[in-house]
Formats: C-alpha cells, sequence, structure tokens
C-alpha cells in the first residue's frame, strides 16, 4: 500500500517539528531585553538552588504569605505557609519571557514582559539583581482561565542564601 511510505514521512516530520518545538523553548529570544531576562531565568536554574516565596494579594496593597518553595536542581519541595508538611514534585518546565520593556526606577534592573508557563501566560513585572543574572522579585498577572493558583496576582521574591535553599530537615 501507498499509505506506509506516507505514514513514515509524518512520523519523521512530526518528530523535526517536536524537536524543533523543544528547541525553541531552550533558545534565547531574539530580543536582547528578553534574553537578559531569560538568561537570568537560566542561571537559577544552574545554581546549587534558591528559595521561593509566593505571596496572595490582600486588601489595602497588603500581601500574605501563601506558599514556600526549595527549588534545587533535581527536586522542588513545598509547603503552604504556616504549615510543616513539606511535599516534593519535579523541577518547574521552561518559562519564556517575551516582549520585553525596561522600566527606569530607583529599584534597579525592573521590567515589563510576558510570561509564558507551561500551559499558562501573564504579564509580568520582574526585578533582577543588580549583576542581572539572578531574578529578586516577580508580580506575575494571570487571565482568567490561566490561574495557577487561587488567585489572579502572584508575587514572588526569591532567595539565594545556601542555608534556606537546601532539603528541608529529615528530607535529605
Amino acid at each position: 500500500m501507498k499509505i506506509q511510505p506516507l505514514f513514515g514521512l509524518a512520523v519523521i516530520l512530526a518528530g523535526f517539528f517536536a524537536s524543533q518545538a523543544a528547541l525553541a523553548d531552550e533558545m534565547p529570544s531574539s530580543d536582547p531585553i528578553c534574553a537578559v531576562i531569560n538568561e537570568a531565568r537560566a542561571n537559577m536554574r544552574k545554581g546549587s538552588g534558591y528559595r521561593e516565596l509566593i505571596y496572595q494579594p490582600m486588601k489595602g496593597g497588603r500581601t500574605r504569605e501563601y506558599r514556600e518553595y526549595v527549588i534545587l536542581p533535581d527536586k522542588i519541595y513545598w509547603r503552604f505557609s504556616g504549615r510543616t508538611e513539606w511535599k516534593t514534585s519535579d523541577p518547574p518546565g521552561v518559562w519564556r519571557f517575551t516582549k520585553c520593556t525596561v522600566i527606569k526606577d530607583k529599584d534597579g534592573f525592573h521590567y515589563l514582559a510576558n510570561w509564558h508557563g507551561e500551559e499558562s501566560l501573564a504579564s509580568a513585572e520582574v526585578w533582577l539583581t543588580p549583576d542581572r543574572k539572578k531574578f529578586v522579585k516577580t508580580i506575575r498577572r494571570f487571565r482568567r482561565g490561566e490561574l495557577v493558583f487561587p488567585f489572579s496576582v502572584v508575587t514572588s521574591i526569591f532567595d539565594y542564601e545556601a542555608e534556606k535553599a537546601k532539603p528541608p530537615a529529615g528530607m535529605e
């Protein structure tokens, strides 16, 4: 039958396009501003680990700690704030930033961008360390229907102190 050779070609083409899509996620943006942000994100994953605190917005502009993450190269530990029980998961997928703009302000390296997660999109504000190698803070604003948390505005604070970026006691 003539269908079998076409099926083989379709499989080869599907594999090629899937590999190209995977490479596109790993390739830095051609936008030099986004390249700085995406490189800072990649640097975070290359290090020995970091801690991320997720904050929920409250009335009056205040925030409340919602979740704590300890992110290591091969595993994530997380817990809801105020609880002692830690859970584990695999490292996060690739985040990517597009449409990046520099914001001039007193807080240092501050950017506006579109944040692309594994299955969601958010507008984001990103603050980088003075050497522009890692994140200090992000604020992500998710669209309805694409929420990652039970609230649409997510503030993350990042901490690279070795003592705080290690597995919780008893989970080493």
